[in-house]
């Protein structure tokens, strides 16, 4: 009994003895090693996820244009087949206008970005305006096709040709609309993606208790 409780009690090892020293005594067992900090990086500053949903604006604008090219077809062959202009032609451009400006616009309101709708037609409008202003102002400060007999069509015989400059006027008509519905387009339909909501787990007991008879019981959903 008495050796029992001697190899109870005795140390395991001489290491784990206390030592004496000038300082004091130091507690037994080796010296614990100083915890190594953990070093976690941040995601503060990652960008959020974002997804694309100007595919119905795309496909709105690609029908918009192609009916807009099929009314300018129709009226040049009515002008040139009655002799006069078809008088359904201002009616067609203003709804197919009206299309253009407000295509994406309602893509982004079904889209419950009413902030990005508003910015939609602002840009629309602008690249429209920009066109306009870049096109009057070449074609009328250069005096571009001042020599072009409007009556008949065509260039009178020893007048020179329209400047190639004053193309670049009219192709800016089409160029700034279309830059602004491309932005709109790539650029503001897009939206953060929500983050999903982690799944919490849940334990209920139950307990059935009959005579003779009693049962314990978990029910767990994750």
């Amino acid at each position: 009994m008495v050796a029992a409780f001697l190899a109870q009690t005795a140390p395991a090892s001489a290491s784990d003895e206390p030592t004496v020293t000038p300082t004091g005594i130091e507690p037994a067992g080796p010296p614990a090693s100083p915890a190594t900090p953990s070093i976690v990086p941040s995601t503060a500053g990652d960008a959020r996820q974002t997804r694309w949903y100007g595919g119905p604006a795309v496909a709105a604008d690609a029908i918009t244009l192609g009916l807009f090219y099929a009314t300018a077809s129709y009226a040049d062959s009515y002008q040139r087949s009655h002799g006069t202009g078809w008088s359904g032609a201002g009616a067609a451009y203003g709804i197919l206008g009206a299309a253009y400006l407000f295509n994406g616009a309602v893509v982004h309101a079904l889209n419950h970005r009413s902030s990005r709708a508003v910015d939609s037609a602002l840009l629309r409008v602008g690249g429209v305006a920009l066109g306009l202003i870049t096109t009057i102002s070449l074609i009328e400060g250069a005096k571009c096709f001042q020599s072009h007999d409007t009556a008949n069509g065509i260039f009178p015989a020893g007048t020179p040709s329209t400047p190639a400059y004053c193309y670049v006027g009219v192709a800016s008509l089409f160029a700034f609309p279309m830059a602004a519905m491309a932005i709109d387009d790539a650029v503001l339909a897009r939206a953060p993606v929500e983050a999903a909501a982690a799944p919490r787990a849940a334990v209920a007991p139950s307990l059935v208790v009959k005579p003779g008879l009693a049962l314990l019981g978990l029910g767990a959903s994750f």
